[in-house]
Protein backbone atom coordinates (compact mmCIF):
# COMPACT_ATOMS: atom_id res chain seq x y z
CA UNK A 1 0.00 0.00 0.00
CA UNK A 2 1.22 3.46 -0.97
CA UNK A 3 1.83 5.95 1.56
CA UNK A 4 -0.22 9.37 2.15
CA UNK A 5 3.05 11.25 1.07
CA UNK A 6 3.19 9.02 -2.32
CA UNK A 7 -0.52 9.13 -2.86
CA UNK A 8 -0.59 12.63 -2.52
CA UNK A 9 1.98 13.22 -5.09
CA UNK A 10 0.54 11.50 -7.37
CA UNK A 11 -2.69 12.99 -7.15
CA UNK A 12 -0.70 16.40 -7.75
CA UNK A 13 0.72 14.91 -10.63
CA UNK A 14 -2.59 13.70 -12.80
CA UNK A 15 -3.86 17.29 -11.67
CA UNK A 16 -1.14 19.19 -13.20
CA UNK A 17 -1.75 16.52 -15.79
CA UNK A 18 -5.27 17.33 -16.39
CA UNK A 19 -3.96 20.70 -16.99
CA UNK A 20 -1.87 20.37 -19.34
CA UNK A 21 -4.13 18.29 -21.06
CA UNK A 22 -7.76 19.51 -20.69
CA UNK A 23 -6.81 23.13 -21.73
CA UNK A 24 -9.77 24.82 -22.60
CA UNK A 25 -12.72 23.83 -24.37
CA UNK A 26 -13.15 25.81 -27.62
CA UNK A 27 -16.07 25.99 -30.11
CA UNK A 28 -16.96 28.67 -32.58
CA UNK A 29 -20.39 28.49 -30.88
CA UNK A 30 -19.81 28.23 -27.71
CA UNK A 31 -21.02 31.42 -25.58
CA UNK A 32 -18.33 33.36 -24.73
CA UNK A 33 -19.31 33.45 -20.73
CA UNK A 34 -19.08 29.78 -20.89
CA UNK A 35 -16.27 29.57 -22.48
CA UNK A 36 -14.27 31.85 -20.02
CA UNK A 37 -16.25 29.63 -16.88
CA UNK A 38 -14.15 26.99 -18.21
CA UNK A 39 -11.01 28.36 -18.08
CA UNK A 40 -11.39 29.67 -15.01
CA UNK A 41 -12.49 26.65 -13.20
CA UNK A 42 -9.60 24.91 -14.67
CA UNK A 43 -6.79 27.52 -13.91
CA UNK A 44 -7.96 28.49 -10.66
CA UNK A 45 -10.54 25.28 -8.97
CA UNK A 46 -9.01 22.63 -10.74
CA UNK A 47 -5.01 23.33 -10.80
CA UNK A 48 -5.17 24.73 -7.13
CA UNK A 49 -7.51 21.52 -5.77
CA UNK A 50 -4.47 20.41 -3.71
CA UNK A 51 -3.67 23.78 -2.25
CA UNK A 52 -6.03 26.24 -1.68
CA UNK A 53 -4.41 27.86 1.05
CA UNK A 54 -1.61 28.30 -0.95
CA UNK A 55 -4.22 29.99 -3.62
CA UNK A 56 -5.55 31.78 -0.47
CA UNK A 57 -2.10 33.80 0.62
CA UNK A 58 -1.27 34.12 -3.50
CA UNK A 59 -4.63 36.21 -4.05
CA UNK A 60 -4.24 38.11 -0.55
CA UNK A 61 -0.68 38.76 -1.64
CA UNK A 62 -1.52 40.53 -4.98
CA UNK A 63 -3.87 42.20 -3.25
CA UNK A 64 -6.39 41.72 -5.72
CA UNK A 65 -9.89 43.84 -4.81
CA UNK A 66 -12.02 41.20 -2.87
CA UNK A 67 -15.61 41.91 -1.71
CA UNK A 68 -15.77 43.54 2.15
CA UNK A 69 -17.19 40.46 4.71
CA UNK A 70 -20.95 41.63 4.63
CA UNK A 71 -21.10 41.25 0.82
CA UNK A 72 -18.92 38.39 0.67
CA UNK A 73 -21.47 36.61 2.91
CA UNK A 74 -23.64 36.23 0.19
CA UNK A 75 -21.92 34.14 -1.82
CA UNK A 76 -20.62 32.19 1.01
CA UNK A 77 -24.08 31.41 2.43
CA UNK A 78 -23.53 33.57 5.10
CA UNK A 79 -19.94 31.41 6.15
CA UNK A 80 -16.76 32.99 7.21
CA UNK A 81 -14.76 33.02 3.90
CA UNK A 82 -13.59 34.82 1.32
CA UNK A 83 -15.32 35.99 -1.97
CA UNK A 84 -13.37 37.76 -5.25
CA UNK A 85 -15.21 39.28 -8.33
CA UNK A 86 -13.16 38.45 -11.31
CA UNK A 87 -13.37 40.12 -14.30
CA UNK A 88 -14.52 39.05 -17.96
CA UNK A 89 -13.94 41.56 -20.65
CA UNK A 90 -13.06 43.97 -18.03
CA UNK A 91 -16.15 44.05 -16.30
CA UNK A 92 -17.04 42.99 -12.78
CA UNK A 93 -20.17 41.34 -11.78
CA UNK A 94 -20.91 37.96 -13.41
CA UNK A 95 -18.30 35.94 -11.67
CA UNK A 96 -17.04 35.21 -8.21
CA UNK A 97 -14.26 33.09 -7.15
CA UNK A 98 -15.44 32.28 -3.06
CA UNK A 99 -13.18 30.39 -0.56
CA UNK A 100 -15.52 29.92 2.26
CA UNK A 101 -13.07 29.42 5.75
CA UNK A 102 -11.20 26.20 6.14
CA UNK A 103 -9.38 25.86 3.08
CA UNK A 104 -11.32 22.56 1.73
CA UNK A 105 -13.86 23.78 -0.22
CA UNK A 106 -14.22 26.33 -3.18
CA UNK A 107 -16.22 28.08 -5.71
CA UNK A 108 -17.15 29.83 -9.30
CA UNK A 109 -20.22 31.72 -9.01
CA UNK A 110 -21.31 33.24 -12.33
CA UNK A 111 -24.29 35.14 -12.77
CA UNK A 112 -24.97 34.90 -16.53
CA UNK A 113 -23.82 32.17 -18.94
CA UNK A 114 -25.33 29.44 -21.51
CA UNK A 115 -26.53 26.48 -19.48
CA UNK A 116 -26.16 23.80 -21.81
CA UNK A 117 -22.82 25.17 -22.73
CA UNK A 118 -21.19 25.93 -19.30
CA UNK A 119 -22.36 21.85 -18.86
CA UNK A 120 -21.00 20.53 -21.38
CA UNK A 121 -17.86 22.31 -21.00
CA UNK A 122 -17.73 21.23 -17.56
CA UNK A 123 -17.97 17.29 -18.62
CA UNK A 124 -15.17 17.59 -21.10
CA UNK A 125 -12.97 18.66 -17.81
CA UNK A 126 -14.30 16.48 -15.68
CA UNK A 127 -15.29 13.45 -16.74
CA UNK A 128 -12.48 11.77 -17.74
CA UNK A 129 -9.80 11.58 -15.46
CA UNK A 130 -5.95 11.27 -16.44
CA UNK A 131 -4.48 8.19 -15.36
CA UNK A 132 -3.97 6.90 -12.85
CA UNK A 133 -6.48 8.71 -11.09
CA UNK A 134 -10.49 7.39 -12.39
CA UNK A 135 -13.47 9.23 -12.43
CA UNK A 136 -16.82 8.71 -11.58
CA UNK A 137 -19.98 10.50 -11.86
CA UNK A 138 -21.57 10.72 -8.09
CA UNK A 139 -24.54 13.05 -9.20
CA UNK A 140 -26.85 13.62 -12.05
CA UNK A 141 -29.80 15.95 -10.67
CA UNK A 142 -32.71 17.76 -11.22
CA UNK A 143 -34.70 19.79 -8.38
CA UNK A 144 -37.12 22.85 -8.15
CA UNK A 145 -35.57 25.96 -6.60
CA UNK A 146 -37.13 29.11 -5.08
CA UNK A 147 -34.23 31.39 -5.88
CA UNK A 148 -32.90 29.64 -9.44
CA UNK A 149 -35.75 27.86 -10.79
CA UNK A 150 -35.62 24.75 -12.40
CA UNK A 151 -31.84 23.56 -11.58
CA UNK A 152 -29.20 20.45 -13.09
CA UNK A 153 -26.55 19.12 -10.44
CA UNK A 154 -23.78 16.99 -11.25
CA UNK A 155 -20.49 15.87 -10.03
CA UNK A 156 -17.75 13.36 -10.30
CA UNK A 157 -14.73 12.33 -7.73
CA UNK A 158 -11.87 11.62 -8.99
CA UNK A 159 -9.72 9.45 -6.45
CA UNK A 160 -6.87 6.55 -7.13
CA UNK A 161 -7.85 3.41 -6.46
CA UNK A 162 -7.76 2.24 -2.94
CA UNK A 163 -7.71 5.94 -1.95
CA UNK A 164 -9.73 7.31 0.96
CA UNK A 165 -9.27 10.41 -0.41
CA UNK A 166 -10.91 12.00 -3.23
CA UNK A 167 -11.20 14.75 -5.28
CA UNK A 168 -14.85 15.90 -5.63
CA UNK A 169 -16.12 18.19 -8.52
CA UNK A 170 -19.75 19.66 -8.37
CA UNK A 171 -21.41 22.06 -10.97
CA UNK A 172 -25.64 22.84 -10.74
CA UNK A 173 -27.22 24.96 -13.47
CA UNK A 174 -29.88 27.11 -13.32
CA UNK A 175 -32.02 27.05 -16.67
CA UNK A 176 -34.01 30.11 -16.28
CA UNK A 177 -32.33 33.64 -17.37
CA UNK A 178 -33.93 35.04 -14.38
CA UNK A 179 -31.87 32.95 -11.99
CA UNK A 180 -29.85 34.81 -9.60
CA UNK A 181 -27.05 32.48 -10.60
CA UNK A 182 -26.89 30.31 -13.35
CA UNK A 183 -23.80 28.56 -12.74
CA UNK A 184 -22.36 27.29 -8.92
CA UNK A 185 -18.75 25.12 -9.63
CA UNK A 186 -17.07 24.01 -6.57
CA UNK A 187 -14.37 21.47 -5.77
CA UNK A 188 -12.99 19.82 -2.69
CA UNK A 189 -11.11 16.63 -1.58
CA UNK A 190 -13.33 15.06 0.56
CA UNK A 191 -12.66 11.10 2.46
CA UNK A 192 -14.79 8.89 1.48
Amino acid sequence: MKNSRTIHTSILAAILLAFAFCGTVHAEEIDGRAEYFSSLYLKLCMKNIDSLGALRTQLTNNKLPKFPPEQAAHFLNNKDGDAWPVPYQEQQGNFVLTLPAGDSFYSVLVRRANQADVERQFIKLVATAPPPLVSEMRTDEHSETPTNGRTHTISYLWSLPQATKKMMFTLTTAYSENAQLQVVASTTIIKD
